[in-house]
């Protein structure tokens, strides 16, 4: 194979490797950007479920998000005091299935 077909054969080989890390590249992008406007959505979500502290009808679901961010904040706080709150539920779980 003479110097030009080697040069080609590089130019070529590379511009694959090169399409490989960009399509590579825009999946991983791609994935990020969905993920981001799903957390989003789920922020927006959870907003309006607490607007809706305001409304007579929808107290329940304001009361329910609050007692649920109550729970998940105890056990955040647990963690990092050292304490595992998974093994506590897991231990709490086992003592009332062998006591009764």
């Amino acid at each position: 194979m003479s110097y030009y077909g080697k040069a080609v054969s590089r130019k070529i080989e590379s511009d694959r490797q090169l399409g490989i890390y960009l399509e590579n590249a825009a999946h991983g992008v791609s994935d990020t950007a969905k993920h981001t406007v799903e957390q989003a959505g789920m922020g927006f979500d959870r907003s309006v479920r607490y607007g809706s502290l305001f409304f007579d009808d929808y107290k329940d679901v304001g009361v329910n998000l609050w007692e649920e961010d109550t729970r998940f904040t105890k056990a955040w706080w647990m963690y990092m005091q050292g304490r595992d709150p998974i093994q506590e539920m897991i231990n709490i779980f086992v003592d009332q299935c062998v006591v009764g």
